[in-house]
């Protein structure tokens, strides 16, 4: 297995199995599988709603946690009712009482894990400032071990990447 070395110093698997659209039947089999081929990265989402089922066919195989790299990601559809709605539609959002921290939390005790490899924000949320100063307070606490963004145009970017410079002085 190559592995690439992020920007800490984190080591991840170069090749990984996206866990997306993989029905919640299958992946029991499918992650015993992917191991079993030399797999070790596993990327999920809280949006997927398998996080908790991965734990499970993890456990299941006997695969310790150590030995995986799991990427999961953070999403505005959980802080809202009915999902979160663009342009017109966004009317349409209602909040729940959620907030950032426990939705994030969420993921941890649905992987049943105290640490995550990777943690992303998903797509360039309207709050996605206030999730990664989430994400970076558990990173400074050793609950998360890397953090990036996925799904993310070049504007929003540097946009964040300005943000970053601001907030970590």
């Amino acid at each position: 297995m190559t592995y690439l070395t992020l920007n800490n110093g984190v080591q991840m698997p170069q090749v990984g199995l996206g866990t997306y659209l993989i029905p919640n039947g299958e992946l029991k089999r499918v992650i015993g599988e992917a191991y079993e081929m030399g797999y070790r990265q596993f990327d999920t989402a809280w949006r997927y709603h398998n996080e908790r089922e991965i734990a499970l066919a993890l456990k299941y195989h006997g695969i310790k946690r150590e030995n995986v790299f799991i990427t999961t990601k953070v999403n505005a559809d959980a802080l809202y009712y009915f999902g979160y709605r663009y342009g017109k539609h966004r009317i349409f959002n209602f909040r729940n009482f959620r907030s950032i921290k426990n939705v994030v939390l969420e993921s941890f005790e649905n992987l049943q894990t105290n640490y995550i490899d990777l943690f992303l924000v998903h797509w360039p949320w309207p709050m996605y400032r206030r999730m990664y100063e989430v994400l970076t307070d558990l990173y400074h606490e050793g609950r998360i071990r890397a953090i990036g963004v996925c799904s993310c145009t070049p504007p929003i970017y540097r946009h964040l990447q300005k943000f970053l410079m601001w907030f970590q002085q």
